[in-house]
């Protein structure tokens, strides 16, 4: 028996099976992820060289932290985008955090230690899962820690380049 719309268009009606979204052949797959390179990488040069720039200007007068929270706030709202980080080794990892971030002078006063700051901060935010507002966070301390004239290649954690 053949159905009227078979007869009509000369074809069957039926529609075909499709697995649902987010499944082939039974599996569940992982979500397309777009790529957002080029853009992110602008971002990213945009804020480590403007940074390194006022750092290296103002000095200590340069307040990073209150500079950055125009930037966080705007890419707050994609947050819900997932960056991979590069993972660094624990042996990499652990002379950053032996550095003392804080120092507690005679009269009780406590102070940063703003390169040992940057570099704790980056090695803070690098071993979680991060999005793009941490990734771009890590341009700003970076940026900050290259900016600083007392700032020498990397010398204050040892291996990090190994």
């Amino acid at each position: 028996m053949v159905s009227k719309a078979v007869q009509k268009y000369g074809k069957s009606s039926k529609k075909k099976v499709v697995a649902p979204k987010g499944k082939k052949n039974g599996r569940k797959q992982k979500p397309e992820v777009k790529r957002g390179g080029d853009n992110f990488r602008k971002i990213w040069k945009i804020v480590f060289e403007g940074a390194k720039t006022f750092r290296f200007l103002y000095g200590k007068k340069f307040d990073g932290d209150r500079w950055w929270q125009d930037i966080a706030t705007y890419l707050a709202k994609y947050d819900h985008i997932r960056v991979n980080m590069l993972r660094l080794p624990r042996r990499t990892r652990a002379p950053a955090f032996e550095l003392a971030e804080f120092q507690i002078d005679g009269l009780g006063k406590t102070r940063m230690v703003e390169l040992n700051h940057f570099i704790i901060q980056q090695m803070r935010i690098a071993s979680k899962p991060g999005n793009v507002r941490k990734a771009v966070q890590l341009a700003l301390y970076a940026g900050q820690l290259h900016g600083d004239m007392n700032f020498k290649d990397h010398e204050s954690i040892p291996g990090l380049l190994e």
